[in-house]
C-alpha cells in the first residue's frame, strides 16, 4: 500500500499518523498496513469530511487477500472453461473437432453434426437480431444516470453516495500511448461515467480497481492515470489493484465502504451480476451503468436493425452468454441472495 500526506489535516491527519505509526511497528519488516487498516484510512477521511481539502486526503493502493476463497489453479481453470464456452472458441472447437473425423474418415453423422452446429452457432450469435434479443435484458434491468443539471438538485440516493466505483474491464499494455487509449473500450465508457458522477459529487473518493501483469502498471493505475487527465485529483483516488474478478471486487469494495453508500459503475451488461454480487456482500449501491450495447433508438426499434451479421453483434452476444455463464455460476454458489438496496438514480 502506498499512502501520502499532506500538510495540514487537523484531528484526522495526527490519528491517521498515529494508526500508521502503530502498525507500522506490528508489521516489523513490512512497513505498510494491511487491508483492513488501510480501508480504515479511507472511510476515516470520508466521515469526519476531509475531502473537500486536497491536502488532507488519502492516495491508498489497497490490497487484495483473495487466497482464501480460490486457489490460483481454481481461478484459472475457471477462466479457461468460461473463454471455451464463448461463442468463438466453441463453435470454433466443434468445427475443428468435425474436421479432424473427416480428415480421419471415422464417424461420418458426428463429423456433419459437429460442424453443422458449430457454423449454426456462429451464425446465430453474429447476428444481429439475435446478440439484441441476448444483450437487451440484461442492459435493461437499470436505468442510466440521467444528465446532471448545475441548477438542479441530484437524485437522493445518487447524493447519499461517499464513493464512486468503477470497476476494471481491462487494457492493453502499450509505451508511448496515453492511458486512455490503452483501456478497452468498456473500461473507456466506465471511467468517463465515473468522473462525470464524481464531479457531481466532489467530497466522494473515486475507486478504480483492476490487477496487472508482472513488470507493468495494474489496470487500476492505468484507470487512475486516466481520471487524473480528466481532472480528478490523485489524492481523490483509491485503488483496489489485485481484485482478480467482479466477486474479489465487490468484497475489497465492501471492506472499503461498509455501510456508506456507493454508486456502482459498471457496463450496463455486467450491472446485474454485479449489483448481486455486491448485495451479497451488504454494500449499499447505486446502479450506474456504463457501456451500454443496445441503446433504444429515440423513435423506437426497427426491423432493420435486427438483420444482419457483424463483428460487433458477436462482441455483444459473448458479453451475454458470458454473463449468463458468470450468474448461473454464482447462483450455484449462492451468491445471488438479495439485500435491501437504494432508491434508484431517476
Amino acid at each position: 500500500m502506498r499512502t501520502r500526506e499532506g500538510s495540514g489535516g487537523g484531528e484526522v491527519k495526527q490519528k491517521f499518523g498515529r494508526d500508521l505509526s502503530f502498525h507500522r511497528a506490528l508489521a516489523g519488516r513490512n512497513p505498510y498496513p494491511t487491508v483492513a487498516n488501510s480501508t480504515y484510512y479511507a472511510r476515516e477521511f470520508v466521515q469526519k469530511g476531509a475531502l473537500p481539502s486536497i491536502h488532507r486526503t488519502v492516495f491508498a493502493v489497497v490490497p487484495t487477500a483473495h487466497g482464501a476463497r480460490n486457489g490460483s489453479v481454481g481461478f484459472l481453470l475457471k477462466k479457461i472453461t468460461g473463454y471455451l464456452l464463448m461463442p468463438v472458441p466453441f463453435a470454433t472447437a466443434l468445427i475443428l473437432a468435425g474436421l479432424a473425423l473427416q480428415l480421419a474418415k471415422r464417424a461420418p453423422r458426428t463429423r456433419r453434426w459437429l460442424i453443422m452446429v458449430g457454423a449454426g452457432w456462429l451464425a446465430l450469435t453474429g447476428s444481429n437480431g439475435i446478440s439484441l434479443l441476448l444483450v437487451r435484458p440484461l442492459e435493461s434491468q437499470f436505468p442510466p444516470v440521467p444528465e446532471l443539471l448545475a441548477d438542479a438538485p441530484l437524485p437522493a440516493a445518487l447524493a447519499a453516495c461517499r464513493y464512486v466505483v468503477v470497476l476494471g474491464s481491462g487494457h492493453t499494455d502499450a509505451e508511448g500511448f496515453s492511458a486512455n487509449n490503452q483501456l478497452s473500450l468498456p473500461a473507456q465508457s466506465r471511467i468517463l461515467e465515473g468522473v462525470r458522477l464524481w464531479r457531481a459529487l466532489p467530497n466522494a473518493m473515486l475507486v478504480v480497481s483492476g490487477p496487472g501483469r508482472d513488470g507493468q502498471p495494474t489496470h487500476a493505475e492505468i484507470l487512475t492515470r486516466a481520471a487524473v487527465a480528466l481532472g480528478v485529483p490523485r489524492t481523490h483516488i483509491v485503488q483496489v489493484a489485485t481484485a482478480r474478478d467482479t466477486e474479489d471486487e465487490t468484497g475489497e469494495l465492501r471492506r472499503i465502504a461498509g455501510d456508506t453508500p456507493v454508486a456502482l459503475i459498471t457496463s450496463a451488461w455486467h450491472m446485474p451480476r454485479a449489483i448481486a454480487l455486491a448485495r451479497h456482500t451488504g454494500l449499499r449501491v447505486v446502479a450506474c451503468p456504463a457501456d451500454f450495447t443496445a441503446v433504444p433508438r429515440a423513435d423506437g426499434w426497427s426491423i432493420g436493425d435486427y438483420l444482419g451479421w457483424d463483428a460487433g453483434a458477436l462482441q455483444r452476444s459473448t458479453w451475454a452468454v458470458r454473463e449468463r455463464l458468470g450468474w448461473a455460476w454464482i447462483w450455484l454458489r449462492g451468491k445471488t441472495s438479495p439485500a435491501p438496496e437504494l432508491n434508484n438514480t431517476k
